[in-house]
């Protein structure tokens, strides 16, 4: 297959899949002529077919999560005493009860070093624009490569996205996304990014998994 065909069949396992789930991490170096700092932001990604779904990612300690059950959505930060805080705004109501799953999720895609929305958005295309994998410009294959520790046989798609060289992983037996590299050229300094993936699809999913607020239920 070539490279765009490879995202093609990617991109068509998550639209049409009846479940998924992952565990992963958003590892990013912030490289410096003084020196190197990596940040690192775990995830987690729960969905049943047509409307049941949760994320959550977590920096210093925080979480962060957005959750939908039918028509409901709920976004919320979880950290000691910042509840208290949010509800002295005025737009709190607004803020944790998004009209949309769309709209929770933006709102974390730049801070959640975009797994908020890199994986949503090919299971929910219809519900959840912006730039998606299959947008990515000038891809070709690169060797295919075995997923170290893991015994996964990838593809691997190289190519350009928003300008900036981009690496996915795509797991030969899922069509899964399993690992994207990408780096970003700033002033004075430059990023390297890892996110990896530890997906299943189309298999039954812990109903502890979807829980609105997994901490007490």
């Amino acid at each position: 297959m070539t490279a765009t065909q490879i995202l093609t069949r990617m991109a068509e396992a998550y639209a049409t899949c009846s479940s998924y789930s992952d565990t992963g991490v958003v590892s990013t170096s912030f490289i410096k002529p003084n020196g190197t700092r990596t940040l690192e932001k775990p995830f987690s990604t729960a969905f049943i077919r047509p409307d049941r779904f949760r994320f959550e990612y977590q920096e210093s300690g925080d979480r962060h999560f957005a959750w939908r059950e039918g028509a409901t959505v709920r976004v919320e930060w979880l950290k000691p005493g910042i509840t208290k805080i949010l509800e002295t705004m005025p737009h709190y109501q607004q803020l944790m009860h998004p009209e949309s799953l769309a709209m929770a999720l933006a709102g974390m895609t730049g801070v959640s070093g975009s797994s908020a929305h890199t994986i949503p958005t090919l299971l929910l295309p219809d519900e959840i624009g912006g730039r998606r994998l299959t947008d990515m410009t000038e891809v070709h294959r690169r060797d295919d490569a075995l997923l170290e520790g893991e015994g996964a046989e990838c593809y691997l798609v190289a190519g350009n996205y928003s300008g900036h060289p981009m690496v996915v992983w795509i797991e030969k037996a899922t069509f899964c996304v399993r690992r994207i590299e990408a780096q970003h050229p700033f002033e004075g300094f430059r990023t390297e990014t890892t996110t990896t993936y530890f997906p299943a699809i189309n298999g039954a999913i812990d109903e502890d998994l979807l829980c609105y607020n997994r901490s007490h239920g």
